[in-house]
């Protein structure tokens, strides 16, 4: 119905077009108007041409083509339909007499006429639907001082895109109240251009002069938004951003792929930026077909699903899209929370929560076996190292005998791909933690490399280091110590991290899935992500304290404590006789050689699960050195 009025509307205006046309050549001075006749010829000419515009319109399907989102490939279509009914008409007319009735610029007239009442209609209904009417009397954006302003920093086309889809009311809710006062760039763009009415107020490192200069003219700034990452900005100073976040500022970045939601509204909303943004490195550009590729139409189960790494796991490919996503983890609370979070951004996503222990053998399997996943990603572990220091047989048995449970079940119901996420600290392990997760990798590769008729499981283990501002890491710590007045406390001046955000992790550890899952059995299957070079925690301290308008060692102490039982001063990503090698997708290193090709046999968890159960923990400890040790002489022996 709705195509069948574009197509009678379209022919109207060809057929008004033409009218208009013989009426400026043909009889100039409305002759025609006042004779029958000559009203009668005009009338069966225009509407011969409006005819014909139909036909050409459904030839070319240009009817299809939405009003309210017309833009230039849009007008060229407009061309070619005008083109080809004058064209065709022509082509007609010829035929019948010769065109010995019209004048040779009557075609050219007429095909004006048509394209312009074709796209100036299309034009004014997206001018409606954009709200731009109100701009023929008024800016779309207020120019009362009262109102709180809003910088955007990015190229221009960026900022021009974001201004037209918030004039269509999209990007709005986190600062609604703001009105965009200035575009801020770090391209080379004219001072006092002009974008949708917003004027280029200068390059990106003149940002805190120009808030100044606001703000001693009565407007205040609430928001900047950032189109490009904050930290590839050039000429940006960090401190001036960190400063005015501190002083209430929002601070807004473009949300990546891996956050959007089902809902267009909240796709394109930006989101806040966080201390931690601010600290780590640039994010690697993600594959959105390779991400999308992995989890469509798959079931996914997640272990340990409302952790830090596990609920941003969550996260992310609830955004990607799956059948089902299972969220298994031991806490009551963290589960209550991120199923309520996926459920409230994804509400058509089939989901299942289960509120289990991954040491629980049987319960486990059984859920493996409702659920039926294609994918596991199993992040429950126990990770801080002091904790599992102190308990040893905890880490044994969530570690290891929990990886085990997870490993069995998934091959022994024909999960496709099993993730399981490791840690800097199962290379060369000195504390009883990296250990643990180390078996752990053994474990993966010893079950999942088992084949039993159709099951054959493709394991996947994945290394990489700190990440910032999860449960319990140094930014956390630092932000709280900071705001209480400090001292701030490192546990020794040398100690150095990898360090990367939890949301660049988990995309990548999505992306080392992709990469396995398109070469199955034919890769080692143990990764490494790239961290960057490590950073020394006393200047991480001291960044930190900067970014809340402090010195370090002037207006906030610092104490160091020493290293903790099992800490070490240097992490490292690859063990001796391990090779790490790039692969096709950037960030990603595959690990071979060395102890990555170790296996452990089954009797050797169980005994371990024994001991543990019992509560022996030094036989634990010793157990896990000698199976280390075992590990490594095997590949020295190679």
């Amino acid at each position: 119905m709705v195509r069948a009025a574009k197509l009678i509307f379209d022919m109207a205006l060809a057929t008004f077009a033409f009218w208009a046309t013989y009426d400026l050549i043909v009889a100039p001075n409305f002759n025609w108007w006042f004779s029958f006749e000559r009203s009668q010829l005009a009338l069966s000419l225009a509407i011969t041409y409006g005819a014909i515009a139909g036909l050409c319109t459904l030839a070319l399907r240009v009817e299809r083509l939405p009003w309210r989102f017309v833009s230039l490939p849009d007008i060229i279509e407009y061309l070619r339909i005008a083109t080809v009914t004058a064209a065709v008409y022509l082509a007609f007319v010829f035929v019948l007499n010769r065109a010995t009735e019209f004048p040779r610029s009557t075609f050219a007239l007429a095909w004006f006429f048509h394209l312009t009442a074709l796209a100036g209609s299309r034009f004014l209904a997206r001018a409606i639907y954009e709200r731009r009417l109100s701009g023929l009397i008024t800016s779309p954006w207020s120019e009362d001082a009262e109102q709180d302003g809003m910088l955007i920093i990015g190229s221009p086309d960026q900022a021009d895109s974001y201004l037209r889809d918030r004039e269509r009311g999209l990007r709005a809710p986190l600062a609604a109240s703001a009105v965009p006062v200035g575009v801020l760039t770090d391209r080379k763009a004219q001072k006092r251009d002009r974008l949708r009415t917003v004027p280029i107020v200068g390059r990106a490192s003149e940002l805190a002069q120009f808030v100044e200069a606001q703000t001693s003219n009565g407007r205040k700034i609430s928001a900047i938004l950032f189109l490009d990452d904050v930290r590839e900005i050039a000429g940006l100073h960090l401190p001036d951003v960190a400063r005015l976040r501190s002083e209430g500022v929002k601070m807004l970045r473009a949300p990546r792929i891996t956050e959007m939601s089902e809902q267009d509204e909240i796709a394109v909303q930006p989101r806040e930026i966080g201390i931690e943004d601010l600290l780590s490195r640039p994010p690697v550009d993600p594959d959105p077909i390779a991400l999308l590729s992995l989890t469509r139409g798959k079931r996914v189960m997640i272990t340990g699903a409302g952790g830090s790494i596990g609920s941003e796991l969550s996260r992310q490919i609830a955004a990607l899209g799956c059948a089902h996503l299972t969220l298994f983890e031991m806490n009551e609370f963290n589960l209550y929370t991120i199923d309520k979070e996926i459920g409230g951004a994804h509400p058509s996503l089939s989901k299942q929560s289960v509120l289990g222990d991954v040491r629980d053998r049987e319960f486990l399997d059984r859920w493996v076996g409702r659920e039926k996943p294609d994918l596991i990603f199993h992040a429950a572990a126990l990770k801080h190292v002091p904790v599992v220091e102190a308990q040893p047989c905890q880490g044994a048995l969530t570690n290891i005998v929990g990886t085990r449970n997870v490993t069995v079940a998934a091959h022994r119901h024909g999960v496709e791909t099993l993730v399981m996420i490791s840690t800097d600290k199962a290379v060369k392990p000195s504390s009883i933690m990296g250990a643990t997760k180390r078996v752990a990798e053994m474990v993966v590769r010893s079950i999942g490399h088992e084949r039993d008729g159709a099951n054959k499981l493709n394991p996947v283990v994945v290394r990489f280091g700190n990440v910032l501002g999860s449960a319990g890491s140094v930014v956390p710590l630092f932000r709280q110590q900071i705001k209480s007045g400090g001292p701030i406390t490192v546990t020794h001046p040398d100690v150095e991290r990898y360090f990367m955000t939890i949301a660049e992790a988990v995309q990548l550890v999505l992306h080392a899935a992709a990469l396995s899952v398109r070469r199955p059995h034919t890769s080692n299957g143990v990764f490494v992500l790239e961290m960057g070079r490590p950073v020394k925690i006393v200047d991480l301290a001291t960044q930190m304290a900067e970014l809340y308008g402090y010195q370090l060692g002037r207006d906030i102490g610092i104490e160091f404590v020493g290293l903790r039982p099992g800490e070490k001063l240097r992490e490292e990503l690859v063990d001796e006789g391990e090779t790490a090698a790039a692969t096709e997708c950037p960030g990603i290193q595959e690990v071979t050689g060395g102890t990555s090709d170790a296996r452990i046999a089954g009797n050797v968890v169980d005994e371990l699960e024994s001991l543990a159960q019992r509560g022996d923990a030094v036989r634990v400890v010793k157990r896990l050195n000698a199976l280390l040790d075992d590990a490594r002489a095997l590949f020295l022996h190679k």
